[in-house]
């Protein structure tokens, strides 16, 4: 079950931003890099998000609030970074910007990516109040890029 009920106007405004932004970078260029180097690229980060997708069961909200019923998923993609699927957003716009460049292309994405960033510290603080072994796991794993943050 995939919610795209936001339980805030917060939440609402991340969901929105996002979104637009996403729909922006696909409606000003191509929708699938043509270098074969960057669409193996675009494919693995497609298929990050679907991992992570599968991972979660397929139950994940695309708002910020974790669900009512929901546990902490450590696993897989998870083990190593703590928002698969934003880096998949984010790596995979990155193909398109790269293969097709434009300066209000390069703009949407940052601030898609400032989105994402900022809608992550959000959700964050929302896991570490719901979960209390949050602050051991975010010491293990990276927020978007495995090692490095």
């Amino acid at each position: 079950m995939i919610s795209l009920r936001p339980q805030s106007f917060r939440s609402a405004v991340f969901v929105l931003v996002q979104f637009v932004f996403i729909i922006l970078i696909f409606i000003t260029g191509v929708n699938y890099p043509g270098n074969t180097a960057l669409l193996i690229l675009y494919a693995l980060f497609i298929l990050l998000g679907i991992r992570s997708m599968y991972i979660m069961r397929f139950r994940f909200n695309i708002s910020p609030e974790p669900f009512k019923e929901v546990n902490l998923v450590t696993k897989g993609p998870y083990k190593f970074i703590r928002h698969p699927m934003y880096t998949s957003v984010i790596g995979l716009t990155a193909c398109l910007i790269v293969d097709d460049f434009g300066i209000a292309r390069l703009t949407y994405w940052v601030l898609l990516a400032a989105n994402l960033i900022l809608k992550l510290t959000y959700e964050e603080k929302l896991l570490a109040d719901k979960f209390k072994d949050y602050g051991e796991y975010r010491r293990k794993s990276k927020r978007l890029i495995p090692f490095l943050y």
